[in-house]
């Protein structure tokens, strides 16, 4: 049973095309259409066929590598640094 679009629908559809577009996978006229299509849509299943072609997308956190710092002071000791220091008497 198809129920009825929201504006929040609408608005996220319109954001995921803007995002295509952006990323060269639309031209500003399919872009256009598309967007026309989502503002007239009242029911859900008129939002699905504006971006079955569109690759989902990624969260911003998952789309790039974590940043990995290094610990320590990388001599294979987590101890101070001997240097400088003769032999332990």
């Amino acid at each position: 049973m198809d129920v009825r679009a929201s504006d929040l629908e609408r608005d996220a559809t319109v954001e995921q095309l803007r995002d295509a577009a952006a990323e060269g996978r639309l031209t500003l006229e399919e872009l256009t259409d598309r967007i026309e299509a989502a503002a007239n849509a009242v029911m859900r299943s008129e939002l699905v066929p504006l971006t079955t072609d569109l690759p989902v997308a990624v969260p911003a956190s998952h789309s790039q590598p974590a940043v990995v710092r290094k610990v320590g002071c990388g001599r294979g000791s987590a101890g101070p640094s001997s240097r400088g220091r003769g032999p332990a008497r």
